[in-house]
């Protein structure tokens, strides 16, 4: 029997969808051994595959746009060698002798330790790179899952995404106010999420501690 274009269309669509789903789960192990360059191949294909057959803006994609966003803003981290959100030992020792010399009365707005605030996320995403397209990727994910019900664990996790980014271009009032999006979608998810409340507090706490906002760090 011959197919109909209908029928063919159906096929390639089934087709596409099950190498998204592949594509998907080989980006997130990619991620998982720091292969980010592999990563982000396959995460990228996965993500123009489920947009074909999808559109830009269906349900079908938010879980890729998530994830090629978190392998961007990795890879821009990376290249970069700037302020991490997987802080490293040496920065949380600073971030603690900041607090320690500031209870001690030792610690100046200008001290060599202070924050210079860059200028705002909007200007910056002008000269797009990884992490300005980090930031466009999660913001589209965060888009399509407010508009899906049931998504408060997805919200959170794109809201803490957000933060990080704002972390790294110094935006610290900015990665507050998400992080602060993140804790409220976490309480609403159905199951506890302790640990990563744990999380999105602990970089709370050093967003505020990176604006010398001990008190409200504590």
């Amino acid at each position: 029997m011959k197919i109909t274009s209908k029928e063919e269309q159906q096929m390639i669509c089934s087709c596409g969808v099950n190498e998204a789903g592949q594509l998907l789960e080989d980006g997130v192990k990619a991620m998982q051994e720091d292969e980010l360059e592999l990563a982000l191949e396959a995460l990228g294909k996965a993500l123009q595959i489920r947009v074909e057959n999808h559109g830009v803006m269906a349900p079908e994609t938010a879980p890729a746009y998530f994830k090629y966003g978190c392998a961007l803003l990795r890879k821009a981290v990376q290249d970069a060698g700037i302020f991490c959100a997987d802080i490293s030992e040496d920065a949380m020792q600073d971030a603690i002798t900041d607090d320690e010399n500031h209870r001690a009365g030792g610690l100046s707005a200008e001290s060599e330790h202070g924050v210079m605030i860059r200028e705002e996320h909007a200007a910056q995403v002008d000269d797009i790179g990884d992490m300005g397209l980090a930031w466009e990727m999660l913001e589209t994910a965060r888009v399509i899952f407010s508009k899906m019900s049931g998504r408060s664990k997805e919200m959170a996790e794109v809201h803490e995404k957000l933060a990080d980014v704002q972390m790294e271009q110094g935006q610290f009032s900015n990665a507050v106010q998400e992080y602060r999006n993140a804790l409220g979608f976490l309480a609403d998810c159905d199951t506890p999420q302790a640990r990563a409340r744990l999380g999105v507090l602990f970089q709370l706490s050093l967003a505020f501690q990176m604006q010398m906002m001990y008190k409200e760090a504590e």
